[in-house]
């Protein structure tokens, strides 16, 4: 590394940095057979849109009952209908296009539906925060359908912005074969065309579950009913062992860190739990210089940043973060 390079920041490095152009690594392949029932199931939905080019997510829930905690989402700052003109608005439809632009051209697996990880390196960085704005930015694009899924077993964060599904079937109650994957999907009766699928019942092997084949099953049974869908998965902090197993099976993670929080220590170690993972972006969140213009998130792409080796990544997180 350079004078003049070792003198930049994380954040300045990272604006220097363009989004890479690697392939993909190879997905693992899908399950050869699904349950009769459940592929008559994908059958009917198939046909019905061809027919009909309405929000689909709608008609594959079991009625669209789930409704937003306004008080929840206002007090927050998320995205909602009504609450539009937050300073955070403008900010994440920006993210999201810098976002669009990075998968397109990381190309998401063929039979899959594009699949974005979020997490952060260490608890209230705002990944939460960010996988709910991003859902609603995201769900505002035409001819695009998005499932916001409950990645953290440990401390699941979306039901207290949501009512009307408690105790209802989620993420590991699907892999662990317990629900269908239809019977975990809820959809949203305020937000035109994103549904929610929750963590499910607590189980201690959660991290097991995400990293199995079944998780591949499922992501491949979705895009199957669904070839517009866009998948936002909120997950726990690298702390813990849910992102690592989730990182084969996404095609981009971004990685929210928290200004004056993080420590470029931490930042190695939480870029290498998801080396499995080809394409990491950093959200860089809370900064006040920012704020007090009128901003307050910055996006960046490293390349390759899964990067080949820890070196790599130590040099990446240099001078600039505390």
């Amino acid at each position: 590394m350079d004078k003049k390079s070792s003198s930049l920041n994380l954040v300045q490095r990272a604006m220097n940095l363009g989004f890479d152009r690697a392939p993909l690594a190879q997905p693992l392949m899908p399950a050869d057979t699904v349950s009769s029932r459940l592929a008559d199931d994908l059958l009917v939905e198939t046909m019905r849109r061809a027919e009909d080019r309405g929000p689909i997510l709608r008609e594959a829930a079991p009625a669209a009952d789930l409704r937003l905690n306004y008080a929840r989402f206002r007090d927050d700052k998320i995205i909602c209908p009504g609450n539009v003109d937050i300073a955070t608005h403008n900010e994440f439809r920006t993210v999201k296009r810098r976002l669009l632009l990075a998968m397109q051209e990381a190309k998401p697996r063929e039979g899959r539906p594009s699949t974005l990880l979020v997490t952060s390196t260490l608890p209230g960085e705002g990944k939460t925060f960010t996988a709910l704005n991003l859902a609603a930015v995201l769900a505002a694009e035409r001819n695009m359908h998005v499932l916001l899924i409950d990645g953290d077993a440990i401390k699941p964060s979306l039901p207290g912005y949501f009512t009307g599904a408690a105790d209802t079937p989620g993420l590991t109650d699907v892999l662990d074969g317990s629900a269908r994957t239809m019977e975990a999907i809820h959809a949203c009766a305020d937000i035109d065309n994103l549904s929610v699928m929750f963590a499910g019942s607590a189980n201690p092997r959660a991290s097991e579950l995400m990293a199995s084949a079944r998780m591949e099953e499922m992501l491949a049974e979705l895009a199957r009913a669904y070839p517009d869908l866009f998948v936002v998965i909120d997950c726990s902090p690298v702390l813990s062992p849910e992102p690592a197993a989730l990182a084969p099976h996404v095609d981009h993670a971004v990685m929210v860190i928290a200004a004056q929080q993080t420590s470029r220590h931490q930042l190695r170690d939480a870029l290498e739990h998801l080396a499995a993972c080809s394409h990491v972006s950093l959200l860089f969140n809370k900064s006040p210089r920012w704020r007090r213009d009128g901003r307050y998130y910055g996006y960046y792409a490293p390349p390759q940043s899964s990067f080949p080796n820890p070196e790599e990544a130590r040099n990446y997180a240099g001078p600039g973060v505390p």
